[in-house]
């Protein structure tokens, strides 16, 4: 499909609405984590498994929002991408690792991370009122786990953090322990008015 045709573009495209949304992420993450940037343009097209991904969307590459942070740790350079195809509110971001092994227990696919499953309780899963700091520190963990599991032996019982199976199993039970107060107040875009 021509990506400038595809019918759906509008729904990768929620960012035009929801500015306060994402300028309220980027204001937080500036004073937070400075490392935090919106993702080059041509990183999109560079990138060969992210460019993959992109043309898997059918849609412009600068239709899809995205943020750009370095992974430090006992390796050279990681960097993690996290890509909001659709609004935060109807689907979970994609968090990618570009850089390092592949391999691993807990990947959608070889640049894909898998940081929990989409149907757990809130608690266990991102959200926007969390901000861009934590969502990035996800994948910062996941890749230490990774490595962690690595330097252990890459068996099942050597995932150091808590281990979730994958597929579609049942949700991971509640915790009302795990969850984080918010770092960003809610925000409802039904009340922000239209930009003129």
């Amino acid at each position: 499909m021509e990506p400038l045709l595809n019918p759906d573009r509008h729904l990768f495209r929620w960012w035009e609405k929801d500015w306060p949304m994402t300028a309220t992420w980027e204001i937080h993450a500036s004073r937070a984590d400075p490392s935090i940037e919106r993702l080059p343009l041509p990183l999109t097209q560079d990138h060969p498994e992210l460019r993959a991904y992109m043309q898997r969307l059918a849609v412009p590459s600068w239709d899809v929002w995205g943020y750009l942070a370095p992974a430090e740790g006992p390796w050279p350079l990681r960097r993690l991408v996290a890509l909001f195809v659709r609004r935060p509110a109807d689907r979970d971001p994609v968090v990618f690792s570009l850089d390092g092994p592949k391999d691993s227990k807990h990947r959608n696919s070889d640049i894909e991370l898998c940081l929990y499953y989409s149907r757990d309780p809130d608690e266990r899963r991102w959200k926007p009122s969390d901000g861009l700091p934590r969502l990035f520190d996800l994948g910062r963990r996941h890749l230490l786990s990774e490595h962690i599991w690595r330097k252990r032996g890459g068996r099942d019982e050597d995932w150091p953090i808590e281990d979730a199976p994958h597929g579609y199993p049942t949700p991971a039970p509640s915790d009302p322990s795990l969850a984080l107060a918010p770092e960003l107040p809610q925000l409802d875009v039904r009340r922000v008015a239209p930009a003129r």
